[in-house]
């Protein structure tokens, strides 16, 4: 009888200290956490480049629904002026002079 306890204890010894191994090995408990942050830093990612995508189907349906906001974008956009229309562009040194009092 005590050689059958001696050998289910060394069978659940052996048993315990493999588990322990194979968890504590490259492939166990810390790839698991690794993979974990890894997924957190993924769906952050997928998070961001939703809102951006949600903000820009809302710009793009914006310009839609206003002719004269896309018009005045596209202006922007190619530096372009409508007939009849001034603009004026000032370096950005002549901004600063021009603030200042002699």
């Amino acid at each position: 009888m005590p050689l059958r306890k001696l050998l289910l204890a060394l069978y659940f010894g052996g048993l315990i200290t493999a588990c322990a191994l194979v968890l504590a090995g490259p492939r166990g408990i810390p790839r698991v956490l690794a993979l974990r942050q890894e997924l957190k830093a993924a769906q952050q990612r997928v998070e961001a480049l939703e809102r951006a995508r949600d903000e820009k189907i809302k710009r793009l349906r914006e310009l839609q629904e206003n002719p004269d906001k896309l018009r005045l974008e596209i202006r922007k956009e190619l530096k372009m002026q409508e007939p009849g229309t001034w603009d004026y562009y000032y370096p950005p040194e002549e901004l600063n002079n021009s603030n200042t009092s002699p």
